[in-house]
């Protein structure tokens, strides 16, 4: 196996991360101004927060998408043709969800604003479940078979371990919002997002303990690291993060709390990707058949210019968004 190709798989996961670390705010504000935060004024302020940053926040997804079909075209092939129906699922909430953030505020009237709220909540709540279900099919394994065909159908998708994953998922996004509501927001919200969040945290600790548990009995992500002790290190950093979330919530910490809970999506989502290590896509079929880290990689050469071009890219990207961040902090 070639070191060019690991770092890419390293490259593709951090994408990953740093998509559901940026938009994970994103969906977990649109989440709890439909719960949480009911009352019309409060509303108002929490999707405020998001505002000025969502749109842009949305180009980590582009990343990650054009890292798989430049970096491994077999997995973004088989991919895509596999999650087809959910993945399109996924792109249309993504539209209904942009459109609400925009539309929400051209209409004066109250029961258009309201319409459009509604459509705001359901379609980041879609978006949370569907993202948590779609990893923990990959992570779990997908029924295709030696041509990369999917041989089942879209309740196929719906186990009990991807199910968990969606739970997952939902609950670090809005507990994750929480944070980022109570640095960001308007002092009138700070309070009761921190308050929540010191509630929810016990939400998200159970909902990654029943997620580990069944990623013990129903996938094969625990090899590599009884072949590796070492890499436990992995999941306890994750929670030791996670820990760490709680004790600066008690102490009113709100930056401590937000960085922890990043570094604690950085590991959680490390900890099942090495776990995956060297597949990318396993198949339930048959081993064999599983999309590797060397089956679906571009040649050298591609991944070397590649390369090259993700490292300049990356950091303007980075200094962009820590730009716009800047400017909008008030």
């Amino acid at each position: 196996m070639e070191s060019l190709q690991i770092v890419w798989f390293c490259l593709w996961g951090l994408l990953w991360v740093v998509f559901f670390i940026t938009n994970g705010c994103d969906f977990g504000v649109g989440i709890v101004s439909g719960t949480i935060f009911k009352d019309k004024k409060e509303k108002d302020m929490v999707i405020k927060t998001i505002e000025p940053l969502w749109n842009a926040n949305e180009v980590w997804l582009l990343l990650a998408g054009g890292v798989t079909f430049a970096a491994f075209p077999k997995l973004y092939t088989v991919m895509f043709t596999t999650f087809y129906t959910p993945l399109t699922i996924v792109l249309f909430a993504i539209i209904i969800r942009g459109v609400s953030l925009d539309f929400k505020y051209k209409f004066l009237s109250d029961r258009a604003q309201s319409f459009w709220g509604k459509l705001l909540f359901l379609s980041s709540t879609l978006l949370a479940l569907l993202f948590g279900v779609f990893f923990g099919n990959i992570f779990n394994g997908v029924a295709i078979n030696e041509l990369g065909i999917f041989e089942g159908n879209f309740f196929s998708f719906l186990n009990i371990y991807s199910i968990l994953g969606g739970v997952f998922f939902l609950s670090f996004f809005v507990l994750h919002s929480l944070l980022w509501i109570g640095l960001r927001g308007e002092d009138v919200i700070k309070e009761k997002a921190i308050n929540r969040a010191n509630s929810f945290w016990f939400v998200l600790a159970l909902s990654l303990i029943l997620f580990l548990l069944f990623a013990y009995v129903k996938t094969k992500l625990f090899d590599n690291y009884f072949n590796n002790p070492i890499l436990f290190l992995l999941p306890t950093f994750a929670f030791i993060f996670l820990i760490l979330i709680k004790l600066a919530l008690l102490k009113a910490q709100n930056i401590k709390a937000f960085i922890y809970s990043s570094l604690f999506i950085f590991f959680a989502v490390f900890s099942k990707l090495t776990g995956l290590f060297p597949k990318m896509l396993p198949s339930t079929l048959n081993e064999n058949y599983s999309i590797t880290l060397v089956n679906s990689s571009a040649s050298f050469m591609t991944l070397k210019i590649m390369l090259i071009i993700t490292l300049i890219t990356i950091p303007v990207v980075i200094g962009c968004q820590a730009w716009a961040i800047r400017l909008f902090k008030d």
